[in-house]
């Protein structure tokens, strides 16, 4: 719960401090970083499970 609060006020500000000096396409580079960093954090927590159903 923390985690999606955090992003969902954290991005759009983060959009907004690089909308003006870089323009709209910070709003692309932005929200494919945060997919990445999703992506990645479900493969961590999938990864992790693994291990743990084949160490029993």
């Amino acid at each position: 719960i923390v985690g999606s609060s955090l992003g969902g006020m954290s991005l759009p500000w983060l959009i907004g401090q690089l909308f003006e000096p870089a323009g709209p396409q910070s709003l692309l580079v932005a929200v494919s970083a945060s997919l990445a960093l999703a992506l990645g954090a479900l493969w961590a927590f999938a990864w992790q499970a693994g291990r743990r159903t084949a160490s029993r």
